[in-house]
């Protein structure tokens, strides 16, 4: 793996996080696995939609925990599926932008709604980030906003 999911996150992160992280990481038999899910879930023009990321999300959660459980994993993590998908989108522009820039390759956005094999591994990564991100902002309440805790676990107002 390219990153590590702390100790202090949540089970159901690292459960989102060990279904999905393969698809994104870079050694050469979870490239072997990337190019076989980008074949069979791309659009046929070699590139990928957000619906059928969606499907795939979905799938692949399902498949590595009971039916429920993966449902369940996908409804809490799914604000997260938008924001990975539309930076790594971003992600693309900006390189296209700069290769412009440099006169090196003519700019076309004309598929601006999917992305290729390579946004794919990019979409994977972010996905797990903000998915480890969610968690820490979803375990804050409210009621312990501008506290803090000593070291017997009592809470100090800042």
């Amino acid at each position: 793996m390219d990153y590590e999911i702390g100790v202090g996150a949540s089970q159901t992160t690292k459960e989102f996080v060990n279904a999905l992280h393969r698809y994104g990481d870079r050694t050469r038999e979870d490239c072997i696995l990337r190019v076989t899910v980008f074949s069979e879930i791309n659009n046929g023009n070699g590139r990928v939609g957000y619906p059928e990321l969606i499907s795939f999300i979905a799938s692949t959660l399902e498949k590595k925990y009971k039916k429920d459980d993966g449902q369940e994993l996908f409804r809490i993590y799914k604000p997260c599926y938008r924001h990975a998908y539309e930076n790594a989108k971003l992600l693309r522009k900006k390189r296209m932008n700069a290769k412009k820039s440099l006169g090196t390759q003519e700019i076309n956005f004309d598929d601006e709604n999917s992305i290729s094999f390579t946004e794919f591994r990019i979409f994977i990564v972010l996905l797990c980030v903000y998915a480890a991100t969610f968690d820490i902002f979803s375990s804050v309440s409210i009621k312990d906003m501008g506290k803090t805790r000593n070291e017997d676990g009592n809470n100090i107002q800042i």
